[in-house]
């Protein structure tokens, strides 16, 4: 998963826990999801609709989640919507936004969820420690609590299935022979026990979401292919066997986003 899903995800993992007690490390500035930041702050919007103002509640991650929880927080989710297209395209998944809208759900006691949306901007490109991202997470709306809909374990066969099916693609052709690893990888971290290969391992305080879910969001890290030249993305081949892979490719994205939002929602 890309960098602005990772931590959608770390930051709902990390509430959750937070919310039903359970040890939280510090998250601003050492979890791995914001390695490359320079800064991620939180924000509601003030009227007047016709030029609203954002203000700033909580100037770092550690200060936003403790606020939740002050505030009689119940629980967080992650949500993807597809965007203004209708779907959101696996070949945009390189462009900053690509891969659709996600929020982070906040829901309190009274049965109303706020939705929080990143804004993520390059501050200084220079930086010597590579913190070249502007992170603002917004509270852009609060509305009534609406049920979330699947489960990790209805998807998790189609996961499998869709990563079966792509590793078969791209064992058969030479031009994909480089991402063949990524898709063992992540078969493998879906077995029980099996080994995690992910980037990012400290998205989730131990015991606020299952094995299952751990592994699932460890396996979506290695099959994440997608970006731009040089990624999955920037293969081609002849029209019979270009059919094949859009439709692998597409089974793949649409399984990957499914599992994402399911195994970080627990």
């Amino acid at each position: 998963m890309n960098g602005e899903i990772a931590q959608a995800v770390a930051l709902v993992c990390h509430g959750n826990a937070l919310l039903r007690g359970l040890q939280v490390p510090e998250f601003w500035p050492v979890n791995s999801t914001a390695k490359f930041c320079e800064q991620i702050d939180f924000a509601t919007i003030k009227p007047p609709h016709d030029n609203p103002r954002e203000v700033v509640v909580s100037a770092t991650p550690d200060a936003w989640l403790g606020r939740l929880k002050a505030s009689g927080m119940v629980g967080l989710r992650l949500r993807h919507d597809s965007g203004q297209a209708g779907h959101a395209r696996w070949q945009d998944a390189g462009a900053l936004g690509g891969t659709g809208r996600w929020t982070i759900e906040t829901l309190d006691a009274d049965g109303f969820t706020w939705e929080w949306v990143a804004r993520w901007r390059v501050g200084n490109p220079q930086a010597p420690d590579r913190r070249i991202w502007l992170v603002r997470y917004g509270a852009v709306s609060r509305n009534p609590t609406v049920p979330a809909s699947g489960t990790l374990a209805e998807e998790e066969p189609a996961l499998g299935a869709a990563l079966e099916k792509i590793l078969e693609f791209a064992s058969a052709h030479a031009e994909c022979r480089g991402f063949v690893g990524n898709f063992q990888r992540a078969l493998a971290a879906l077995r029980p026990g099996g080994p995690r290969a992910g980037y990012h391992q400290d998205l989730a305080p131990y015991g606020v979401i299952s094995e299952r879910a751990a592994a699932t969001l460890d396996a979506c890290q290695s099959a994440w292919v997608f970006g731009a030249m040089g990624s999955w993305n920037d293969l081609g081949f002849e029209r019979d066997i270009e059919a094949v892979y859009e439709a692998a490719t597409e089974r793949l994205f649409a399984t990957l986003i499914r599992s994402i939002v399911r195994a970080a929602s627990q």
